[in-house]
């Protein structure tokens, strides 16, 4: 018997006893005004822990405590060839909408166990003294799914944080997939991860190598960057450094297919009177203001459209208006052009429109309003 002091549990703990959100003890809670650092701790008492990922792997790693799966409700063993890995829900994923309490989905299209959660609604709280409350309200819906015959259990988002017990080849298996924006592997065991180091630094020094041919022919005018690349690739597959699957699996087809529709759809502008028109009106709306005025209606159109198509589909799309407005402006094609290039650029300032700002804005971290004042 020790107390949280004591034990050490406290010296992991990142706020101390704030990240204690429910003790029990045989079914029972105890009573938040009973807890505290000095509280002694018994056989078999379970505790509710809010904290960093940081928290979690200690805990994971400490002898002296053991993690409830919270999807099976029993005990966690570590096994050989398996490892802790942190994801997060994406669109593709088979456990959104499903209850996370007693769910069978994980263990079967994953065979994963999940040991921690953070929901997407939970990944800011707004002021800080309602996180409490609300932590322990979720708590209270983990414990009694069943509140008067009525399922209130959680069920799975697109955008939660969760931290699982997986096989040792998921993070091969779904890095790339649609089922996880982020795929994170946190824990494996000593023997397995000793074994895969020279194989790890093998991949590493020829992806380099590989990576610096390219560069080096494409810089020396030996070749092309699209044939470059496509033999880059090739060598890549071919030498080992990455598996024909996870070659393809990168392939992002939602991307490609706005991308060839874009091509007609631009096509299609062109031929037609539509560039015509949405360049005249434009040039009537901005004459006024001049060639900076029609360079920052170039820009502006261009940019808006970024926020919603690939950077490469506005460009399609908007490079006959672009023309016919420097035709009917008087305005120099290759200024025109440099302003739709930079406009398409822009992109990377929007959360929801490039690759890797998706990715850290589904994580749950940012907020919309949040990624906006980072990028202003």
């Amino acid at each position: 018997l020790a107390s949280f002091r004591s034990s050490g549990l406290l010296d992991m703990l990142s706020l101390g006893m704030a990240d204690v959100v429910r003790l029990e003890r045989f079914g029972a809670e105890v009573p938040p005004r009973d807890v505290d650092e000095d509280t002694i701790l018994q056989q078999y008492d379970l505790l509710y822990i809010w904290s960093p990922i940081e928290t979690v792997e200690d805990l994971i790693s400490s002898s002296s405590v053991s993690l409830i799966a919270l999807n099976a409700g029993s005990e966690h063993y570590r096994s050989e060839g398996r490892s802790i890995a942190e994801v997060v829900l994406d669109g593709l994923c088979p456990l959104v909408r499903e209850r996370m309490v007693s769910t069978k989905q994980l263990d079967d299209y994953y065979n994963a166990n999940c040991l921690a959660v953070r929901p997407c609604f939970m990944q800011h709280f707004r002021q800080p003294e309602a996180r409490a409350s609300e932590v322990q309200e979720f708590v209270r819906i983990l414990r009694h799914p069943m509140k008067d015959g009525r399922d209130v259990a959680y069920h799975f988002c697109i955008g939660d944080d969760l931290i699982l017990d997986v096989p040792g080849n998921f993070h091969s298996r779904y890095a790339d997939s649609g089922h996880f924006s982020l795929v994170r592997e946190l824990m494996r065991e000593e023997d397995e991860s000793s074994e895969a180091a020279p194989r790890q630094g093998h991949i590493q020094l020829v992806g380099g190598l590989l990576l610096a041919l390219m560069i080096t022919l494409v810089a020396s005018d030996t070749m092309p960057l699209l044939e470059a690349s496509l033999l880059t690739a090739f060598l890549f597959v071919g030498s080992g450094c990455l598996s024909q699957q996870r070659a393809f699996s990168a392939i992002n087809l939602r991307t490609v297919l706005t991308i060839v529709g874009a091509f007609g759809v631009g096509k299609a502008v062109g031929k037609s009177n539509i560039a015509k028109v949405l360049a005249t009106a434009l040039c009537g709306c901005l004459a006024p203001f001049g060639k900076r005025g029609l360079l920052a209606g170039i820009f502006s159109a261009t940019a808006a459209l970024g926020i919603v198509f690939h950077a490469t589909a506005v460009v399609i799309l908007m490079f006959p208006v672009a023309q016919e407005m420097s035709d009917a402006g008087g305005l120099p094609l290759h200024e025109a052009i440099a302003m739709l290039m930079m406009a398409a650029t822009c992109q990377v300032l929007s959360p929801v429109s490039y690759q890797t700002n998706i990715m850290a804005f589904s994580s749950g971290y940012i907020n919309i309003i949040t990624a906006y004042s980072y990028t202003f």
